[in-house]
């Protein structure tokens, strides 16, 4: 009946509350597996920014959101191995900062032309930037494992941080997914709506 409408069984402000507070352990008792439940929480907004269902908003998260973060731990990576071997390109006290400015510069230009050609990376644009801001967060605050271990390259630290990124954003698309279906949503008609409202 195209007159139905859907009614949720548990509203959405407490079907929210449930799925933050219920996933709070997967970002604290996980010792160095810690998911950083921030870039979750960014990417399960994404996943109502696309229409709160799976089949509209996973191809934007499962393909745009990765494609960005990859880009941009490509760049990251040209950037380090740059300034590793052009001494002039270390930056002040050897933090890269001009080999940043070739190697992640360059990758942001890439990322950006990119979508002139994958519509998924130009509609999901939010999903696409986000992959690659987040993939910034997460390896400068060394929110990833062995982010302390001293001993690995800093490309190896890239690659597992966006890795690590992206595990945490495919967990953000679960996450808005098990949001709206913890609100057990039905089919109502117009009449028996009416009633639930009085």
């Amino acid at each position: 009946m195209s007159d139905e409408k859907t009614q949720e069984t548990i509203p959405f402000w407490l079907a929210v509350g449930i799925t933050a507070i219920l996933f709070l352990p997967v970002t604290i008792f996980l010792g160095p597996f810690n998911l950083p439940l921030w870039v979750s929480f960014i990417v399960w907004a994404e996943y109502f920014v696309y229409g709160a269902k799976l089949q509209s908003a996973w191809r934007f998260i499962v393909l745009a959101f990765p494609a960005g973060s990859a880009i941009c731990t490509l760049g990251f990576m040209a950037s380090f191995l740059l300034a590793g071997a052009v001494p002039a390109l270390a930056g002040p006290s050897g933090s890269a900062m001009w080999g940043m400015w070739v190697g992640f510069g360059a990758a942001v230009c890439v990322l950006v032309y990119i979508m002139k050609f994958v519509k998924v990376f130009a509609n999901g644009s939010l999903a696409y930037f986000n992959g690659m801001t987040m993939t910034i967060a997460v390896f400068f605050t060394g929110s990833f494992p062995y982010a302390a271990d001293k001993g690995t390259s800093v490309v190896a630290h890239l690659a597992v941080a966006c890795l690590w990124t992206i595990v945490a954003g495919l967990f953000g698309l679960f996450l808005g997914w098990f949001n709206v279906a913890i609100t057990f949503p039905r089919k109502v008609s117009p009449k028996v709506e009416a009633k639930l409202a009085i």
